[in-house]
């Protein structure tokens, strides 16, 4: 879905160079579809402390869109039309090298993540009569002193 709306982003460089008021309203459009995602993912998705692989794909994903906000406004600094164009067409390709680019990116770093991670493979088998969470804690930085680990947490139904 966020790959799908980093693509549409490239649109605005198909429109007129000096249009910088439908360039914009696209791409922002496109961000505030991009928000409205995160919060159907959160809704959708179990609560974790940390950002999962996905967190940080669709924050770059936002990051890329809001980047291509100030990329399509370039062109239509330069007053002749033919290098506005020019200019155009190449920021478009730089647009879908970065979106390529962070895909790959993240691609690379899922694999990486899920190789080095030995539980991700292994299949969770429930307990009968029990729930089992397992949660990572950061410790606040007011009980430094203190330690305190908890790595499993079994609630009872």
């Amino acid at each position: 879905m966020m790959f799908g709306l980093s693509i549409l982003g490239l649109c605005s460089f198909a429109m007129d160079v000096y249009e910088t008021g439908s360039r914009v309203g696209n791409i922002l459009t496109l961000i505030l579809t991009a928000v409205a995602f995160k919060f159907i993912l959160a809704s959708i998705l179990p609560k974790v402390p940390y950002n999962t692989l996905i967190d940080y794909y669709i924050l770059y994903s936002t990051f890329q869109l809001g980047f291509m906000t100030f990329l399509s406004l370039i062109p239509s600094l330069f007053t002749d039309e033919e290098t506005g164009v020019i200019v155009n067409y190449d920021i478009g390709y730089i647009a879908l090298a970065m979106i390529l680019f962070g895909l790959f990116v993240w691609y690379l770093y899922a694999l990486f993540a899920i190789r080095n991670n030995s539980n991700a493979s292994k299949e969770v088998k429930p307990i009968d009569g029990k729930n089992w969470y397992n949660f990572k804690f950061v410790t606040p930085h007011f009980l430094m002193d203190e330690s305190v680990k908890v790595d499993f947490l079994c609630i009872n139904k």
